[in-house]
């Protein structure tokens, strides 16, 4: 690792089969340190690290889970690249912002734990000495088991400590998308095809636009523009949608009910030209779909309820 890390940091190109729009990816490092020891000098008793792949795009900047490498390719004439220098400093803030969300999530439930060992432990100097008869006798029992119960809790406080290092880049890579329909899947076909042909209708009204379709959001396509944002849910059908209809799964429509006019459903047919041809596009479906679907979980629209929408939307 430590041989590759000046290349990583250099960065490259890389291809993405599964993707129609290009990204950029930054891996960066945290150093932790946990568990303070209570004897002098203190020192921590464990170093780890936390990693984090950020996604930076035309819809913005976020992390994306390690699994996203696995649909990478290298290309077959390597190109020198250099990074935006915007682009890089969104995606330090990024992880920046992650490694703090991860650990005030590791402080809450470590929180959480130690006060309800504290409570546990405050009980112990009378639950332990309470069948003592002698007055004296209990007191005494009593100040030693307290003083046993401080120096547990001070070791329990001092354990789940934990602090931050410097952020720390480890590489970088630009990877153009390279999607291209597959003659042997006619579903993965038409969707490549209408997702293609919803970016190119969106980034002409001035949205930009990153395929999101592997990121399990619950839509295909992220579009923004300025403060505007849409959740772009894309169908691809190869022939005619009014014969057709279109399938939905039960996640996007519940992403649909949750984003409400945000989320919008584009339906592309005739796709087998390779080029498709838009239906028609509705903001908020499960509002406008209400009733008209059928077959949970895969909520099918029929063809009849897409033509009678299209005409209320005209």
């Amino acid at each position: 690792a430590q041989q590759l890390h000046p290349n990583l940091y250099q960065g490259g190109a890389l291809h993405d089969p599964t993707s129609i729009t290009d990204y950029r990816l930054y891996c960066f490092t945290v150093p932790v340190r946990r568990g303070r020891t209570t004897k002098q000098p203190s020192a921590w008793r464990h170093n780890t690290r936390w990693s984090y792949l950020i996604k930076v795009d035309a819809a913005g900047t976020r992390v994306v889970p390690w699994e996203t490498l696995a649909n990478l390719e290298a290309p077959d004439s390597p190109t020198s690249r250099v990074p935006h220098p915007a682009d890089l400093t969104n995606a330090e803030a990024q992880a920046r912002h992650a490694a703090a969300k991860d650990e005030a999530a590791r402080r809450s439930e470590l929180g959480d734990w130690l006060n309800h060992a504290r409570v546990q432990l405050q009980k112990l100097p009378n639950d332990l000495t309470d069948d003592i008869d002698d007055p004296d006798g209990r007191t005494a029992a009593r100040q030693r088991v307290n003083v046993a119960v401080n120096e547990r809790i001070t070791a329990l406080e001092a354990a789940v400590e934990s602090e931050l290092g410097d952020l720390e880049p480890i590489g970088w890579a630009h990877v153009t998308a390279t999607a291209t329909p597959d003659a042997a899947d006619e579903d993965a076909d038409s969707e490549i095809v209408a997702m293609r042909h919803v970016t190119k209708l969106l980034n002409a009204e001035g949205w930009g636009v990153a395929d999101v379709h592997t990121e399990k959001l619950g839509y295909d396509l992220k579009a923004t523009k300025g403060s505007k944002f849409r959740a772009v849910e894309v169908k691809g059908i190869k022939g005619s949608a009014a014969s057709s209809g279109i399938k939905l799964q039960g996640a996007e429509m519940a992403t649909a009910g949750m984003l409400g006019s945000d989320y919008w459903l584009y339906v592309v047919d005739h796709c087998a030209d390779g080029t498709g041809e838009l239906f028609d596009a509705w903001p908020d479906p499960s509002t406008v779909f209400a009733g008209a679907t059928k077959d949970i979980p895969a909520l099918r629209i029929n063809g009849s309820d897409l033509v009678a929408a299209k005409e209320r939307s005209a």
